[in-house]
């Protein structure tokens, strides 16, 4: 009977000792287990990701030659634009030239003024318009289109008052100080002197002048 609860005493405490032992070697596998897995994983993970993003060689080149092709490409800039001037028409020389002139006959009251404020007018717009640069042929026969717009009354006061008006312009072109007063009673006196500050005022106006006189034959 004795050794019976000897045994039994030694089984109970055998089974108490297993029941501590138990939990103790489970967590020590899951450990173990844990330890291989992070083992197993790779040292660089992110070399796949490096290696998918690295640029393509080709893209990079196209992108870094856009710019050099729409240099290429840039349309040219149009330089005659602002050297142009306003054409010359038969309506144009009519009312800037044609009626300002015929404006002043010899012997009316005022003409020597008048024949003065027709000059500066006359002049400011033939140095204004570059006429230098313009073929002759071509203005001469604009100017005898533009007295084709006169009716015969004002032909025939352009006729009179043409020739003053030439030797009027002529001199103040060669020796303004001389006529200066008279520029200054007419009231344009600034107008002529910035005329005259034109540094192709005279060609300007020999030009000018040309087409003028081939009126006087027509």
């Amino acid at each position: 009977m004795k050794k019976t609860l000897v045994l039994l005493c030694l089984a109970a405490l055998i089974l108490l000792a297993l029941a501590a032992v138990a939990p103790l070697s489970s967590r020590l596998r899951q450990e173990a287990e844990e330890h291989d897995i992070i083992s197993t994983e790779p040292e660089h993970p992110e070399s796949e990701n490096t290696v998918s993003e690295r640029p393509d060689p080709e893209s990079t080149v196209s992108e870094s030659a856009e710019p050099e092709n729409l240099k290429q490409e840039a349309p040219e800039t149009e330089v005659a634009v602002a050297e142009s001037s306003t054409p010359l028409t038969p309506e144009l020389l009519r009312e800037k030239v044609l009626l300002p002139a015929l404006s002043c006959p010899p012997g009316t009251a005022g003409s020597s003024l008048k024949a003065a404020h027709a000059s500066a007018v006359i002049l400011d717009f033939a140095t204004g318009s570059s006429l230098r640069l313009t073929d002759q042929e071509s203005l001469n026969r604009t100017m005898t289109e533009a007295l084709a717009l006169l009716d015969e009354e004002e032909r025939s006061l352009l006729q009179e008052a043409l020739p003053g008006l030439l030797a009027t312009t002529d001199e103040t072109i060669e020796v303004y100080p001389e006529n200066s007063g008279l520029y200054e009673d007419a009231g344009c006196s600034d107008l002529i002197r910035e005329v005259l500050a034109r540094p192709d005022a005279a060609e300007d106006w020999a030009v000018f002048r040309t087409a003028l006189e081939s009126v006087m034959t027509e």
